[in-house]
C-alpha cells in the first residue's frame, strides 16, 4: 500500500514551524512524506530536504502553484485559499491513503491508527480536543455557513443541533478518491469568504459522510490537541497525545494558552536551530514571521 505524510506550505513564514513536526515526525514514522508549496516557498522548503540526515524512507519536495489566491480587497478571507488548495491537491496525489498535517503540529507518537481508520472508511478525520459541535465557538463558525444557498442547509442544521465531534482540518487521512473531498472542496470554495471556511465545512460533511460509512472521526483528541490546559481531552493525560497543534501561533507567542505552546514548541525549535536541522541555520534570518522574529530578537 503506498501511503505518506503530506504538508502544504504557502508562504515560508512557517517554514521553522515545518522543521519542529518533521524533526518529531522522524521519530515515529519512517515512511514517505511529501512537502508541497508554493513559489514563494519552494527555495527554503528545498534547502530544508536537502539535510541528508532526514530518517523517512522518501522526501519528496514539488512546486505547486495554487488555483486561486485569496484577494483581501473582495472581501475574501486570506488564507482560504490555502485551505481550498489542501483539498484540491490531495485529490490529485497517486497514493493509496495519504495523511495531511499542518506544520504548525509536533508528533509523540505513531500515527498509524489513523490509516487504519481510513483504508476502513476512506476518509478520517481528527477531534479537536474534547469539543463538540454544540460549543459556542464551533456553533458560531459553522452558523456562518447559513448564509450560502450551495450548502445544503440541512446538514447544517443538524451539526448545530446534535454534538457531533468538532473536527479539525489540520490533521486528517483519505484516499484521495474519497467522496468526503470532492464535496469538502465544493462547499468551502462557496464559503471561502469566512474564516476558516475549510473548517466550517468539515463539519458538515459528518452528517452526509458517516452514516454511509465513507468517513470516520477519531473519537478522542489525541491526534489534534491544542496545548491550552482547559481543553485537554477528557480523561487522557498529556503524555497520551500523539500530535499536539500550535493553532494560532501559539508557540511563538508566549502570552498565548497561558505560555503552555511557547513552553513545549520552543525547546523543540532551539534544539533544531542548534543542530542546523534542516539547514535552518542557513535561511531562518530571511524569514519573515513576526511573533517568530520578535522572541529571536529578545533572545539576542
Amino acid at each position: 500500500m503506498k501511503t505518506a505524510i503530506v504538508y502544504l506550505m504557502s508562504g515560508d513564514a512557517h517554514a521553522p514551524y515545518l522543521v519542529v513536526s518533521l524533526h518529531t515526525l522522524q521519530k515515529h514514522w519512517k515512511g514517505d512524506v511529501r512537502i508541497y508549496s508554493w513559489p514563494e516557498s519552494i527555495e527554503t522548503v528545498r534547502k530544508i530536504a536537502n539535510d541528508s540526515r532526514w530518517q523517512f524512507r522518501d522526501l519528496h519536495v514539488e512546486e505547486s502553484q495554487p488555483n486561486y489566491r485569496a484577494r483581501r480587497d473582495e472581501g475574501r478571507q486570506g488564507k482560504n485559499d490555502q485551505f481550498i488548495h489542501k483539498i484540491q491537491l490531495f485529490q490529485t496525489l497517486d497514493l493509496d491513503f495519504g495523511m495531511y498535517l499542518d506544520a504548525d503540529t509536533s508528533v509523540h507518537g505513531d500515527l498509524s491508527p489513523l490509516f487504519g481508520v481510513a483504508e476502513e472508511y476512506e476518509f478520517c478525520a481528527t477531534r479537536f480536543s474534547s469539543w463538540t459541535t454544540l460549543g459556542g465557538v464551533v456553533k458560531t463558525r459553522v452558523g456562518r455557513l447559513k448564509e450560502f444557498g450551495e450548502i445544503d442547509q440541512r446538514m447544517v442544521d443538524d451539526v448545530l443541533t446534535k454534538p457531533w465531534p468538532s473536527v479539525n482540518g489540520g490533521v486528517w487521512c483519505s484516499k484521495p478518491d474519497s467522496p468526503v473531498l470532492k464535496l469538502w472542496e465544493e462547499w468551502t470554495w462557496a464559503a471561502r469568504s469566512i474564516f476558516i471556511a475549510d473548517e466550517a465545512v468539515l463539519h458538515c460533511m459528518q452528517p452526509v459522510f458517516v452514516p454511509k460509512r465513507q468517513m470516520a472521526v477519531w473519537p478522542d483528541g489525541r491526534f489534534n490537541c491544542s496545548c491550552n490546559p482547559k481543553w485537554l481531552p477528557e480523561k487522557m493525560g498529556e503524555h497520551e497525545i500523539v500530535v499536539w497543534h500550535y493553532h494560532g501561533d501559539s508557540n511563538v507567542r508566549p502570552n498565548k494558552l497561558q505560555g503552555k505552546a511557547y513552553e513545549r514548541w520552543w525547546p523543540m525549535y532551539l534544539e533544531c536551530l542548534d543542530g542546523n536541522v534542516g539547514n535552518m541555520q542557513e535561511w531562518i534570518d530571511g524569514v519573515e514571521n513576526r511573533w517568530l522574529n520578535a522572541l529571536r530578537s529578545e533572545e539576542v
